[in-house]
């Protein structure tokens, strides 16, 4: 047995080199492991979006119809839709024309516009309002009408519900239908 302190070079040189093979082995499942984790947060964060936006958009459909009487969905096709709501929710019989916001969603591009215009009793026209973008990073967009029975319609009184598509650019299609609260005018 001998008593010596320390590693000779030799030893030093093989410890590195073996050390330096791992290394060179789990550096590229490292690497892997990062790509697969970064695609997986952009999926999630898409989804996010398009959740977002799909529960927003139901929100807002299925108030429309609370300022009182006429279809509160004024055009509606593949890529875009525009209905009236009430930014005053309070009360149906206490909403004044000054409450009246028309909402218009449509695509740009890959974006989902957001457009917000106020009623102008003065002018009895929509005010110009602002757009916004609601979601960025979409494939598609669509909107289409139902009737009670779940058949598809144009724009008008029958429409009772708004099916809304939203499709993703990597994580899919999410689709809800928001039945349309139908509060009529007394009178």
């Amino acid at each position: 047995m001998s008593s010596r302190e320390g590693y000779t070079i030799l030893e030093l040189v093989l410890a590195l080199g073996i050390a330096a093979f791992i290394f060179s082995l789990t550096l590229p499942l490292v690497q892997m492991q990062k790509v697969q984790w970064e695609r997986q947060e952009a999926l999630r964060q898409e989804l996010r979006t398009l959740t977002a936006a799909l529960g927003r958009l139901a929100g807002e459909i299925r108030f429309a119809g609370y300022h009182g009487g006429g279809s509160p969905v004024k055009s509606i096709g593949s890529g875009s839709i525009s209905y009236e709501i009430s930014r005053d929710g309070r009360a149906a019989d206490g909403l004044s024309a000054g409450n009246r916001r028309l909402v218009t969603v449509f695509l740009r591009g890959r974006d989902l516009m957001y457009r917000v215009q106020s009623w102008d009793e003065s002018t009895s026209l929509w005010r110009r309002g602002s757009t916004q973008a609601l979601a960025s990073g979409l494939a598609g967009a669509s909107f289409r009408g139902l009737d009670r029975s779940g058949g598809v319609v144009e724009e008008g009184p029958e429409t009772t519900a708004v099916e809304i598509t939203l499709r993703g650019l990597r994580c899919g299609t999410l689709k809800t239908v928001a039945a349309l609260r139908m509060v009529r005018k007394s009178g």
